[in-house]
């Protein structure tokens, strides 16, 4: 899960580095476009080799995640971005986060 706070930083390596290494990645917050637009510029992108989705909304961006990662994936909250966009602080983002995977698991999702 990746995006935030617009700090208008340019996200080519980033967009590289997800490509080679991702399976899928969820973009949310202002920063979204930016990144999807350095993925899909990065020369290592093959559009059947990476799922990408974009959910402005950071509960739907973490369910995506849920919903796409398979039994033995991980789901990364790697932002890149600073959390101003949605959150006081990086701290609040995080314990959402961590909250909305709780109570994930506690139904059995």
């Amino acid at each position: 899960i990746c995006g935030g706070y617009d700090k208008h930083i340019p996200f080519d390596t980033l967009g590289d580095v997800l490509c080679q290494q991702a399976k899928a990645v969820v973009l949310t917050g202002a920063t979204r476009e930016a990144i999807n637009a350095a993925i899909r510029n990065s020369v290592y992108f093959k559009d059947s080799e990476i799922t990408i989705v974009i959910k402005p909304d950071f509960f739907d961006a973490v369910d995506t995640a849920r919903k796409i990662a398979e039994r033995g994936d991980v789901v990364v909250l790697s932002p890149a971005c600073a959390s101003f966009d949605a959150f006081r602080n990086f701290e609040e983002r995080g314990n959402i986060f961590k909250n909305i995977i709780n109570t994930m698991t506690e139904e059995g999702n």
